[in-house]
């Protein structure tokens, strides 16, 4: 008896969770990492993707869906220790670029800027030199 009130508990509790918004498919699913021909980094998800570019010198990110939240990347650049953001404005089909660094790019990550909700990153992707 007690098993059963405890399992109709957490059912309750995640239910909860789910319409405030705590749980939310988004941040459960699984970012994909994949590289590109070029040797560019890439890293996308459903929402957005950010990639290197100009031999690696530079970071890309775009928007790929129509959920009213922006995309953004954090990067490093090689041999330097602060964090550099670059994100789209526009919705589905936009994208930002950072201009291109003398020392090439480290690391960086794939981010959706969910407004009132906590935002949804990759792990950061090392770049291969």
């Amino acid at each position: 008896m007690k098993a059963k009130r405890w399992l109709q508990a957490a059912l309750i509790s995640v239910t909860a969770l789910g319409v405030m918004g705590a749980v939310t498919p988004a941040a459960a699913e699984q970012l994909l990492v994949s590289g590109s021909v070029d040797g560019a980094v890439s890293l996308q998800s459903a929402d957005g993707y950010s990639e290197t570019y100009g031999n690696k010198r530079g970071v890309r990110v775009c928007d790929t869906s129509w959920d009213g939240w922006d995309v953004y990347s954090n990067f490093y650049v090689r041999n330097d220790s602060v964090r550099k953001r670059i994100e789209t404005t526009g919705g589905k089909g936009s994208c930002a670029e950072s201009g291109l660094y003398e020392a090439g790019i480290d690391r960086h990550n794939t981010c959706l800027n969910r407004t009132l909700l906590p935002d949804s990153c990759t792990d950061y992707r090392k770049v291969p030199w």
